[in-house]
């Protein structure tokens, strides 16, 4: 129809059961301990609060709010995040949340998504920046872990991505596994229930934390990045995704891998997935799905690209419970 701009972009799956990423690094679980043992090194006695600022606040009404930070070392960046509970929590009562937020930069203010919680929540800052803090102050911040990045802001810098041990997703890790430790530190947790959920690169995040640390339960994802990344070069994939240009290093931070080794009793939760997203594509979603060796679920959802918003009613969404048919 003359004038009009609409579109829609379908999407099938065939074989989606087959969908793998591939061998992995020889030596990914011995990197991956070196790691953890340096985010277990972490202080937690040094961690400190800060009140929410007023306009903060005013959205959680009845709770704490509070930014939360974890010193790391000399020239490390901190863990960093708000956290929050409910003021008449009793002490060991609560489960515990930690969300990911997707790529970005700038002042994070928690997401609104967590307004529903009952529970503990920590919403964990990806780059341990200072949070409320002024625009220039992440402009300056954004320049230096973005400056020479090919296609992207950080993570894109093909220098750093010639080793895993200078990868950016690396030290982001070592925070999230840090904010992971911190949590259960808090008097309100009750010892049993933890949560991971995260949307794109808070998926990879989720799935991560959830893999190496094994305090979590339930790990939720919408769209995960980081899937399946040497489908295209190793294995003859269609291109499809956006992700930093391929080194044999990033094959360290493949969320596949990761999935692979989430606890069998851990319930694996595809919150969201479109079939229409270019961005973090269907089938590398499905290779995690695949990979998970636990109870898991997940909603496919039709001509959804990836920052779309709530389903438009009348749109085609195919739900599946444990693993795909053959």
């Amino acid at each position: 129809v003359a004038g009009r701009t609409d579109s829609a972009t379908l999407g099938a799956a065939f074989g989606a059961s087959r969908i793998t990423a591939g061998d992995e690094p020889e030596d990914f679980d011995a990197f991956w301990a070196a790691v953890k043992a340096e985010a277990d090194a972490a202080d937690l006695s040094q961690a400190f609060f800060a009140p929410a600022p007023d306009a903060v606040a005013a959205k959680f009404p009845g709770r704490e709010v509070a930014a939360f930070r974890v010193p790391l070392g000399e020239g490390k960046a901190p863990a960093t995040g708000w956290v929050s509970w409910p003021r008449d929590a009793e002490p060991g009562s609560l489960p515990a949340l930690l969300f990911f937020h997707g790529y970005g930069m700038g002042g994070q203010t928690p997401d609104q998504s967590l307004a529903g919680e009952e529970g503990i929540w920590l919403d964990v800052n990806a780059h341990g920046f200072d949070l409320a803090a002024t625009r220039e102050y992440y402009a300056a911040f954004s320049g230096r872990i973005s400056d020479g990045g090919t296609g992207g802001g950080y993570g894109f810098r093909d220098a750093e991505n010639e080793s895993p041990q200078t990868c950016y997703f690396r030290a982001m890790v070592v925070r999230d596994l840090v904010a992971a430790r911190f949590a259960r530190t808090l008097p309100q947790w009750n010892g049993r229930d933890m949560t991971a959920r995260g949307f794109s690169q808070g998926g990879f995040q989720a799935v991560a934390v959830g893999a190496l640390d094994h305090a979590f339960g339930t790990v939720q994802v919408h769209a995960p990045w980081l899937c399946d990344i040497g489908g295209e070069p190793l294995r003859g994939r269609r291109p499809g995704g956006w992700k930093p240009r391929y080194k044999p290093a990033l094959r360290y931070f493949d969320t596949v891998f990761f999935a692979r080794r989430l606890p069998e009793t851990d319930t694996f939760e595809v919150l969201s997935q479109g079939l229409a997203d270019g961005t973090c594509p269907p089938s590398g979603t499905a290779a995690a799905y695949n990979a998970v060796r636990g109870p898991k679920s997940g909603l496919w959802i039709q001509n959804r690209a990836h920052s779309d918003g709530l389903v438009p009613e009348g749109v085609q969404t195919q739900r599946t419970e444990g693993a795909f048919a053959k």
